[in-house]
């Protein structure tokens, strides 16, 4: 204040000087016009009344320089009576406008410019603590608004984290499904092929049976017609004996009685021998009618467990053969019964023709034999048992088996029961999520209001700075350069500069914003399903006065899959081309399902169409299970479906020689049930690749 005092002192003089000089010429004038002068001194006393009222009203802290500049103005006015030379119209400004005392202010050299000038340097320290007041309002809102996209960005990618999760989990259950599914139709065709095996095995046994029915009973017609005519041919015998012997009374009277009781004796003898043999054939026939029975039983048993046992062919197999071959030594045994039996009756025969003495040895020698022949038949009925009993306990092992494989099959119902259930659960879960994610986009878009309604104040404080810069601007053109204001307005320019590049950078941080919200809005009103890996990278951007850094993370490109998948907007309903090369042999499509019901590409067809046309067609199976989302289906063409390894979504076109040479002019066409849909038609090297999104054609990685 002491320095500015000195300077308005140093001012003052030359002004008063030049007017005490004209006060001096101008004397003769006023002794001659003595009431002009007094009324313009009246006049003129008024003018710098007035002065100090308004320049005491506007600053409070000047009042001491003011009132000795325009006290010593009046004076000399008052003196010479001319009028003051400060009251002076100057050029207005933008800060005239609202400030008022510029418009009273005089020339640059007039006492009341510098008092101005001082409330000028004032104003714009108040102007430039607003300015910082206001600057440190916008870091702290910036630093509000970082920390809440930072918040977001990690509830994103938690989000992101989970959702990436779940859907590996889904797609584990879902591989497990289709496992499971496979297990289960390998099942279902073993167990097909052992029905149909069983069955013919069943029409074999009973024909078997039939046979051997058809043969015991022959066996046992012809071993009754054998014992008939034996029995005829002993009562001829005896008949005609005993009319020799009534013929030969006259001559053996003497033996008459020996001879009657002999013979009765031997005719008892020989009934009893008869019916014992006749009561034996019949415990034979009944022991072979309880084995036939039992056989049926057995046989009905093995059916059964044959049944029962599904997975073991070869073993049954080999039972069977062993059965057939106990039943061909059964059937041979028998024959051999019969054989021995026929013999045995033909010698009795003989011996009895021959010699009736002899016929009680005989007897005896075939009760011995038929005894002996008792005991064999019972070592191998204990043989066949043992040979039963091991059947049956491998039966029994063959039951265990399919009881644990019943068991295992029931655990797997039940973990597919329960993956199902998972399954329906990460459903539910996902949804809620995806309804969360739809709220969070809500208190995003209000925060992007917020972020809008912000830029805005940002942009009225920007035009203000710009306004004020332009009121700085034509006040330094009005400024003497003695008052030391530059430092000032250099420090209000950097501030300016810095509240310009905050702008910017925020500017710049709310496009990628918006930019990837609407990435992630798209990607889940498409509902498409996106396996994503983030990994925070900082990207820096140039600005007017450098680069700043910025704090977004970006998403690599070489851990994207370049499948349809990620590539193609999603169609639900449709089936496109993906990919055609006659070169690897393969034409692969990108099936767009819906995401509750899918789609199913049964009875689709392809139809190849070469240039000299020529014409092919592959028909998609029936039972084929809708996709859901975007899935591609490959089709390999020349070769046959390999045997003992999983093929998803993988199908196989026998036809070989399908992409001759020529290549170029070959069509095809894809054909959905209802209608034709695609055709193509293939370029000289052969390769078809559908365009992407942006035009450019998407690199599939075989």
């Amino acid at each position: 204040m002491d320095t500015t005092k000195k300077k308005v002192g140093r001012r003052t003089s030359p002004i008063e000087s030049s007017q005490e000089e004209v006060a001096i010429n101008k004397s003769a004038t006023t002794e001659a016009k003595p009431k002009k002068t007094k009324t313009t001194t009246k006049k003129k006393t008024t003018a710098p009344s007035s002065q100090e009222v308004v320049m005491e009203t506007e600053s409070e802290v000047e009042t001491s320089t003011t009132t000795t500049t325009t006290t010593s103005a009046t004076t000399s006015s008052q003196t010479n009576g001319t009028p003051s030379p400060s009251i002076q119209s100057i050029p207005t400004t933008p800060i005239s406008k609202y400030i008022p005392s510029l418009s009273q202010m005089g020339t640059p050299l007039s006492p009341n410019r510098a008092a101005q000038r001082l409330r000028e340097k004032d104003e714009l320290s108040l102007i430039h603590q607003r300015l910082k007041s206001s600057l440190k309002k916008l870091e702290s809102t910036e630093i509000e608004l970082e920390k809440k996209n930072q918040e977001l960005e990690e509830i994103d990618q938690k989000h992101t984290l989970t959702i990436n999760k779940l859907k590996q989990r889904s797609d584990q259950f879902e591989r497990q499904l289709l496992e499971e599914q496979n297990q289960n139709s390998d099942l279902t065709s073993n167990f097909n092929i052992l029905d149909n095996e069983l069955k013919t095995k069943e029409s074999s046994w009973k024909k078997e049976k039939d046979e051997m029915l058809s043969k015991f009973q022959e066996s046992i017609n012809k071993l009754n017609q054998e014992n008939s005519l034996v029995q005829s041919q002993l009562k001829a015998d005896i008949v005609t004996k005993e009319y020799e012997i009534e013929g030969l009374k006259t001559e053996i009277n003497r033996l008459k009685d020996d001879l009657q009781y002999r013979v009765r004796e031997g005719e008892d003898k020989s009934r009893k021998l008869l019916e014992n043999e006749y009561s034996r054939f019949k415990i034979k026939e009944d022991e072979y009618h309880q084995l036939i029975s039992s056989k049926d039983d057995e046989i009905k048993k093995i059916k059964l467990e044959l049944k029962e046992k599904e997975k073991s062919s070869n073993a049954m197999n080999k039972k069977e053969n062993e059965l057939n071959n106990l039943i061909q030594a059964h059937e041979r045994q028998i024959e051999d019964i019969r054989d021995s039996i026929n013999r045995e009756w033909e010698l009795k025969a003989a011996q009895m023709m021959e010699e009736h003495h002899s016929r009680t040895i005989h007897l005896q020698q075939a009760v011995d034999s038929f005894n002996e022949e008792k005991e064999r038949i019972k070592s191998q009925m204990d043989t066949l048992n043992g040979q039963i009993e091991d059947l049956n306990i491998k039966n029994n092992e063959y039951e265990d088996k399919v009881k644990e494989m019943n068991v295992l099959l029931s655990q797997k119902d039940n973990s597919i029961g329960e993956l199902s259930v998972e399954i329906e659960e990460l459903k539910k879960k996902l949804r809620k999520q995806l309804a969360d994610l739809k709220s969070k986009d809500g208190q995003i878009s209000l925060l992007q209001i917020e972020i809008n309604t912000k830029d805005n104040k940002c942009n009225t404080l920007q035009t203000e700075t710009n306004r004020l810069k332009s009121e700085l601007y034509s006040i330094t053109n009005q400024i003497d350069p003695e008052i030391p204001l530059d430092p000032e307005i250099n420090s209000l320019k950097e501030l300016v500069k810095g509240f310009e590049k905050t702008v910017d950078d925020r500017k710049r941080k709310r496009s990628k914003l918006q930019h990837e919200f609407n990435a992630v809005a798209n990607q889940d009103q498409n509902g498409m399903i996106v396996e994503e890996t983030l990994q925070t990278t900082s990207t820096t951007t140039s600005s007017d006065n450098g680069s700043s850094a910025s704090h977004l993370n970006n998403i690599d490109s070489s851990n994207l899959p370049t499948g349809p998948e990620q590539s193609e907007l999603f169609n639900p309903g449709t089936v496109s081309f993906s990919l055609i090369d006659s070169t690897q042999e393969f034409i692969r499509l990108s099936v767009h399902g819906d995401m509750d019901e899918g789609l199913s590409i049964s009875k689709w067809r392809l139809i190849v169409v070469k240039p000299d046309g020529s014409k092919a067609g592959f028909s998609f199976p029936d039972g084929i299970q809708p996709f859901k989302g975007i899935k591609s289906v490959t089709v390999w063409t020349g070769r046959q479906r390999p045997q003992g390894t999983p093929t998803e979504n993988e199908f196989y076109w026998s036809r070989q020689e399908l992409w001759t040479s020529p290549v170029e002019g070959t069509i095809v066409k894809l054909v959905s049930p209802s209608e034709e849909t695609t055709t193509v038609t293939l370029p000289v090297d052969g390769i078809y690749q559908k365009p992407s999104a942006s035009g450019k054609s998407n690199c599939l990685i075989m």
